[in-house]
């Protein structure tokens, strides 16, 4: 079992902020990481390994907020060796977390399981809640992906427990999102409305276009299940303006896949159809395969006018 806990004789330490670049990724992601070779170049010729960190872990995020598995993977890798260099735990495990959660959304389940676990042994050295929060949230996600949906919501409580009330707003939205997230596949929708309306409830103090829209899909999934058409048609909607903002393909492909199901749930057939063909078009343009099998599926299930599943 996960004890993420620092130990009475850890070393506190001073965690490092974020490069503005890191939070840049959250609304310009693509400008982002135009600027980030030359940034980098120069951290590396004069030695800066501290920097490298920093300026990986803005790339990792920009790579996150596009969809990107692959270069946040990397990009997360790439901070946590140069945070290792800089004597930096706090980025060396950002950085390591990073890399886990790009392999997780790649299916990567075990080399993800294997990162979390060495950023999890660095944790001894640090007392930090919102690293363990995030710790505990990555081994919730992959507990979801891998069909432990009660693991999942235990993991996301430990997240939640770790954290002060009023500390780290985006860590507990995405938390609460979790929870919601293995609640709805467990048939406990009361529980999982209660997590949305946690995390929709935070959203005002945070400014995370992505995060929004990942919170707007949970609830569209939880729409289906409760056969609200026009709220999953809202929601849909409201995800592509997102999704447009950030240019982000898959995104782009989500909420095209939330309108098709609301129609084909409706009995809209064609429409329902071309939706998730839009949907289809827009993760293969990214390479998102487990994506593209969901959609495939549901259009094999919309040719057979039978019930769509869905899995955001």
């Amino acid at each position: 079992m996960l004890s993420l806990g620092a130990s009475v004789n850890a070393v506190a330490q001073v965690l490092h902020p974020p490069h503005p670049l890191e939070l840049e990724a959250l609304h310009a992601p693509q400008q982002v990481i135009e600027q980030l070779p030359d940034l980098l170049g120069v951290a590396r010729d004069q030695e800066r390994p501290l920097d490298v960190a920093l300026l990986q872990l803005a790339h990792a995020n920009a790579c996150r907020v596009i969809a990107d598995w692959r270069c946040q993977a990397t990009a997360g890798a790439q901070a946590a060796e140069a945070a290792q260099v800089a004597a930096a735990p706090d980025l060396e495990i950002r950085g390591l977390i990073a890399e886990a959660r790009g392999y997780i959304a790649l299916s990567d389940y075990t080399p993800g399981e294997q990162t979390l676990g060495v950023a999890e042994q660095l944790l001894s050295r640090l007392d930090a809640p919102v690293l363990a929060a995030d710790v505990y949230l990555a081994y919730a996600t992959l507990s979801y992906r891998i069909g432990k949906f009660s693991l999942s919501v235990e993991y996301a409580d430990k997240g939640l427990q770790a954290l002060p009330a009023d500390l780290a707003m985006p860590m507990q939205v995405r938390l609460w999102r979790s929870k919601a997230e293995a609640q709805i596949e467990l048939g406990e929708l009361a529980a999982a409305n209660d997590a949305l309306t946690e995390a929709e409830a935070r959203l005002p103090r945070i400014d995370d276009p992505k995060l929004e829209a990942e919170v707007l899909l949970g609830e569209a999934r939880l729409a289906r299940n409760q056969g609200d058409i026009e709220t999953q048609t809202t929601i849909g909607a409201r995800i592509l303006r997102l999704a447009g903002t950030l240019s982000n393909a898959q995104l782009s492909g989500q909420g095209h896949e939330v309108l098709g199901l609301a129609s084909l749930q409706s009995g809209q057939i064609e429409s329902g159809q071309q939706s998730l063909l839009q949907a289809l078009t827009d993760f293969r343009q990214m390479g998102l395969l487990r994506d593209q099998h969901r959609v495939l599926a549901e259009l094999l299930l919309a040719e057979g006018s039978g019930d769509q599943r869905q899995d955001w």
